[in-house]
């Protein structure tokens, strides 16, 4: 088994590409007291002009090696730029699939119990007794199919 890690620096070069930036450029910078920072310096065009470009700076300190030293700069300026032009990265990474499955998890155990609760409400009529019954076995039904559900995920 082997592992596979995308790196934010190699995806702000594909978005620079795509968004055809005029410049980026990683910066390595040594401050007084010995602290290393990575930086990600972008230009972009001002929207609504052609000519008109503004740089952008995003910094991050205590890297391990050349490309973690970048990672944080590199992922501050995807944000930045996801905002500007609005595009989407597709992560199918095996923590982002957890984090939706947990997430879907919630979402169909928070229905079940919202099923199961709207089932404890019972009429005064006596007459409906028998349409309560019939609505709270439906209920009861689609509550351990949610249930299911959930655990299979």
């Amino acid at each position: 088994m082997f592992v596979v890690s995308c790196s934010y620096v190699h995806m702000l070069d594909v978005v620079a590409s795509r968004c055809r930036l005029p410049f980026h450029s990683y910066l390595r910078e040594v401050m007084d007291d010995g602290v290393v920072i990575g930086g990600v310096e972008i230009e972009v065009h001002v929207l609504g002009s052609d000519a008109l470009t503004v740089r952008r700076f995003f910094w991050s300190q205590d890297g391990v090696g050349y490309l973690s030293l970048y990672n944080d700069a590199a992922f501050q300026a995807i944000c930045f730029l996801q905002g500007l032009y609005g595009f989407v990265v597709l992560d199918y990474n095996y923590h982002g699939m957890m984090t939706y499955r947990e997430l879907a998890r919630s979402a169909v155990v928070l229905a079940a119990s919202l099923v199961r609760s709207s089932g404890s409400v019972v009429g005064g009529d006596a007459s409906a007794a028998v349409g309560d019954v019939n609505d709270a076995s439906r209920q009861q039904m689609l509550h351990a199919r949610l249930v299911s559900t959930a655990c299979s995920f």
